[in-house]
């Protein structure tokens, strides 16, 4: 299995109130939870989320620490 599509598993928005890697976390933390991102999946790398998602590395990696 290849790296996960990062954009289809999160809704980011600076209107929630929280910060957007705080979001990406919760909705990671999520998707594992409900089963929609199995055990076996990649992450990618932060650059290639970063990118993705429209995000600095900092926050992606602030993200996957968490």
């Amino acid at each position: 299995m290849g790296p996960v599509l990062l954009n289809q598993l999160t809704n980011l928005s600076a209107d929630r109130g929280e910060p957007l890697a705080v979001q990406l976390y919760r909705d990671l933390l999520g998707a594992i939870r409900s089963g929609s991102l199995p055990g076996e999946a990649r992450l990618p790398s932060s650059r290639v989320a970063a990118a993705e998602l429209g995000l600095s590395r900092n926050t992606v990696n602030t993200a996957y620490d968490l």
